[in-house]
C-alpha cells in the first residue's frame, strides 16, 4: 500500500515538474526574442515595439518616447529631428512609404 502511494506521489510530482517546465514557471530568460517594430517614434508620436519569446511564448509591447518634447523643427519643409515633411499648403500630398524612408507625392497631375 505504501509503495502504491509513493509511486502515485512520484508520478504526480513528475507531472507537475513537466507542466512547470513547459509553462516556463517564470524562469525563462527569453534567449530568442522576435522583435517587431510596429512604428518608429517621431517628434509628435511615440514608437511601438513588440517582443515575442520563441522559447516560452512570452509577449511584451514597449513604447519608445517621441523624439522631441517641443514638436517638429522644420527647415526647408523637413523636420531636422525625424525627417517628417512639413504639411503643405499646396495641392500636393506626401505619404510616408512603408520603408519609413521615402515618400509618395500625389496631386502633381498626369502626363
Amino acid at each position: 500500500m505504501k509503495t502504491k502511494r509513493l509511486l502515485t506521489l512520484l508520478v504526480l510530482a513528475l507531472v507537475v515538474a513537466t507542466c512547470l517546465y513547459l509553462v516556463g514557471c517564470g524562469k525563462c530568460k527569453h534567449p530568442e526574442l522576435e522583435i517587431t517594430v510596429v512604428s518608429k517614434p517621431t517628434c509628435t508620436t511615440d514608437g511601438v515595439t513588440n517582443y515575442v519569446c520563441s522559447s516560452c511564448g512570452y509577449t511584451e509591447t514597449k513604447t519608445t518616447p517621441k523624439l522631441s518634447q517641443t514638436g517638429h523643427n522644420y527647415v526647408d519643409g523637413i523636420c531636422t529631428v525625424c525627417n517628417f515633411l512639413a504639411p503643405s499648403t499646396s495641392d500636393l500630398d506626401f505619404t510616408l512609404n512603408d520603408d519609413g524612408n521615402s515618400y509618395t507625392c500625389t496631386g502633381i497631375g498626369s502626363c
